[in-house]
């Protein structure tokens, strides 16, 4: 294996936490048949959980904090022997028009010819990460200054399209996604919760005197807690404040003061007579309540979302590379590093949004299929 060029940008700053690779345009010619291997071709979350390629161009989840990026091409498969140094690391198909890539900004900017591939055609691309943990370099003041990450993308030359592979995750694949009741009921009614959480003690818990200290301290006013809610002003409710203290057959909350007791009626909060902690076994909203079925499905969609959008992009990559046809659940769980159920997980959201169909028995062979995009 020989390096055939090498480029190097150590303050690269992604735009929409999205570090971008595309093709450059000298003489560029765009594939007339990049069908849903176009970048915007699909619904598909931008980058997937690490990265994801198409026809000549690639994104990586990079954080919108200065990277260094690095990108070499190879005469040959990149070896094993530098991997041991990154966290994350997958392998990806890459096609090239030109053959000529370049370091770029997620919108409204064309790449420069930062690193000439070779001919036009078909590549592997393996993309490694890593976080740096101490600052690279501060300044006077002590602030840091230059990359916060290293990336590193090695491209080589292939003849065959293989499917993406995953080699390492440093996070799971799937993470714990939003239960979804600040969606239901409200980001200011949810807020209450999460500012009892912010300023916990060190027992874990939050009095509501407390609370209104911390809303006073931060000019919110003294009387911050006995402020009439505003939730029905915001237009982001699902479901009312009244429907849910009905059910509970509670007094209907109209002030921040009365929203804990609430939430601990929900099994959100615990109470010890004083002091508020979020429970450890909080539920969904829809094990707790009666929701309207329309309302509960816009509420699946959001939880759904929520917890397997990145991974679900991954699966629909998989299926646009070569990997439409599957064997079973388990060995494209192997090629993700996820578990199975997570698999079936975002296979169930990818339906449920309408951006794949799954034909055939998960428990045998099974074929995904991307369906375009909105737009499309």
């Amino acid at each position: 294996m020989a390096v055939l060029g090498t480029f190097e940008d150590d303050d690269y700053l992604p735009e929409f936490g999205t570090l971008t690779v595309r093709d450059a345009y000298s003489g560029y010619t765009e594939y007339v048949d990049a069908g849903l291997l176009e970048q915007h071709a699909t619904d598909a979350q931008p980058c997937g959980t690490i990265a994801r390629t198409g026809a000549g161009w690639l994104e990586a989840a990079s954080g919108d904090l200065p990277c260094l990026v690095g990108i070499r091409v190879h005469d040959s498969p990149a070896g094993d022997g530098e991997l041991v140094e990154w966290v994350d690391v997958v392998e990806l198909p890459y096609r090239s028009a030109t053959g000529v890539v370049g370091l770029t900004a997620a919108t409204g900017s064309w790449p420069e010819e930062h690193l000439q591939l070779g001919r036009p055609g078909q590549y592997r691309v393996r993309v490694a990460h890593q976080e740096l943990p101490q600052p690279s370099a501060t300044d006077e003041a002590g602030e840091r200054i230059g990359p916060w990450s290293l990336w590193q993308l090695d491209y080589w030359p292939v003849t065959e399209v293989e499917p993406p592979r995953w080699l390492r995750r440093s996070k799971p694949a799937v993470p714990a996604g939003d239960q979804g009741w600040g969606y239901l009921l409200g980001y200011e009614a949810a807020g209450v919760i999460t500012s009892l959480e912010y300023i916990r003690g060190r027992d874990g818990g939050t009095s509501l005197e407390e609370l209104a200290e911390w809303a006073s301290a931060h000019s919110w006013g003294d009387d911050w807690l006995d402020q009439p809610l505003t939730l029905a002003d915001h237009g982001y409710q699902l479901m009312t404040l009244a429907a849910v203290a009905e059910q509970l057959d509670r007094v209907e909350p109209i002030t921040r003061r009365m929203l804990p007791p609430l939430f601990t009626a929900l099994g959100c909060l615990t109470f010890d007579g004083s002091r508020y902690r979020r429970s450890p076994d909080s539920p969904l909203p829809q094990d707790v309540l009666r929701i309207p079925a329309e309302t509960l499905t816009t509420l699946e969609v959001f939880q759904s979302r929520t917890k397997y959008t990145s991974f679900t992009s991954d699966l629909m990559t998989i299926a646009l590379w070569g990997g439409a046809e599957q064997t079973t659940v388990a060995a494209l769980a192997e090629r993700t590093l996820a578990s199975p159920e997570e698999v079936r997980g975002a296979l169930g959201d990818a339906v449920l949004r309408e951006l794949m169909r799954v034909d055939g028995d998960l428990a045998g062979r099974f074929r995904l299929t991307v369906l375009p995009g909105a737009g499309h």
